[in-house]
């Protein structure tokens, strides 16, 4: 069993890129989630979704709001902004007005894929496809300055489905299925960078590195570059891969590619932020690779605050005979992540054998955005216990 745990966000500035104090933008603490415990204290008998005062003691969630877990929660100018999930796979983000303490907005979004820009650009991946529970294939924009357009919701009641401009794909084409990763969001705010990995009966195995200018907010202009990935990775088409799209210590724009099982192969390659072309970067050398040469270990920061940090997880296939019997297995996680936010050394305890390498094979594709310690980019280790069940999602 996980160690049970209330969770409040660390306003650390050796963790988190504290905001100026005249800078609209402002991070919250907040309550994750309550858990109840049995009498002896070691048993989780329930889970209460986080309500009355979560946001900095101040704000409260509606009774009938359904979100079950917050993960992270921000001030702009009048408006409270909480991300969080609704159950295990459903993003939810809320706006309240600060004021009045009453939600405007309640809408479904893919937790992994959200940002809020200096400039108050909430930008979010659509959630919602009638019938099929995952991710849809558009990114959107809701400018926060601005009156809140009429939300559409195609599952009824006050929660959204989608809410202010779609920016990328302007165009849709009903044969091809985007595939977009991690959108990456410059310093300040102007440019959105993609991966789409789009699914082309015509054209299969492509990769298309996008970039969309959000400067003028009415008038959003992408351009993109795409180029045949088996050409790029060298990988047979249709191979298993992880991809992630970050920004590096310098500032560079990588994109990664990680094959899936067991260790993994990784590529990297660097995007042109100009021409969106892409070259590939040389291999670490082990020393390198350790970043050990000046003797300083890695920053050690709580898996509660890090884990808001993870952007992709390969999911794991709890229907594989190796994983039958183990579900409810308690597995203590020592996680090493590289300055680019990729998993660079697991350490797994309470399992062995191929359930072992399977589970590291999994973890090693995890991405997280990068750490940012005194402007730069800093590796960190983060340790937590986990059910191998809950290892299938994000734990």
């Amino acid at each position: 069993m996980s160690k049970p745990f209330v969770i409040a966000l660390a306003l650390m500035s050796s963790l988190v890129m504290r905001a100026q104090d005249n800078a609209p933008l402002q991070p919250l603490p907040f309550k994750s989630r309550v858990e109840v415990l049995s009498a002896d204290g070691k048993q989780v008998v329930d889970i209460q979704p986080p309500k009355k005062r979560a946001i900095a003691g101040v704000w409260s969630l509606a009774d009938e709001n359904i979100t079950t877990e917050i993960t992270s929660a921000y001030r702009y100018h009048d408006d409270i902004i909480a991300f969080g999930w609704a159950g295990n796979f459903n993003g939810v983000v809320t706006i309240i007005d600060a004021t009045f303490g009453r939600e405007k907005l309640e809408l479904l979004v893919n937790e992994r894929s959200r940002f809020i820009t200096p400039g108050g650009l909430l930008l979010y991946e659509h959630w919602f496809v009638k019938g099929a529970y995952e991710p849809d294939d558009s990114l959107w924009m809701l400018d926060l300055n601005r009156p809140f357009p009429r939300a559409k919701s195609a599952l009824g009641g006050s929660v959204a489905e989608e809410s202010g401009v779609r920016i990328y794909p302007v165009v849709t084409d009903p044969k091809v299925r985007h595939r977009l990763g991690q959108p990456v969001v410059t310093k300040d705010g102007r440019d959105v960078f993609l991966a789409d990995r789009p699914v082309n009966p015509s054209n299969s195995g492509q990769v298309c590195f996008v970039r969309i200018n959000v400067s003028v907010v009415t008038h959003p202009v992408d351009r993109s570059k795409c180029v045949d990935e088996t050409i790029l990775t060298g990988s047979p088409p249709g191979a298993p891969q992880i991809t992630a799209l970050a920004m590096d210590e310098t500032a560079r724009l990588v994109y990664s590619v990680t094959s899936a099982g067991g260790a993994g192969k990784k590529e990297e390659f660097t995007i042109d932020k100009d021409t969106l072309s892409p070259g590939a970067i040389a291999p670490k050398t082990p020393a390198a690779e350790t970043g050990r040469e000046s003797g300083v270990p890695p920053l050690r920061v709580p898996w509660q605050l890090e884990k808001q940090s993870l952007t992709s997880v390969l999911a794991i296939d709890l229907g594989n005979p190796v994983f039958a019997g183990h579900g409810q297995d308690n597995i203590a996680v020592r996680l090493v992540i590289s300055e680019t936010g990729s998993v660079r050394k697991v350490s797994l305890s309470g399992c062995t054998g191929e359930l072992k390498r399977e589970l590291e094979g999994a973890i090693h594709s995890w991405s997280f955005r990068p750490t940012i310690l005194n402007g730069r980019h800093t590796e960190v280790e983060v340790q937590f216990e986990a059910l191998v069940s809950d290892l299938a999602k994000t734990p």
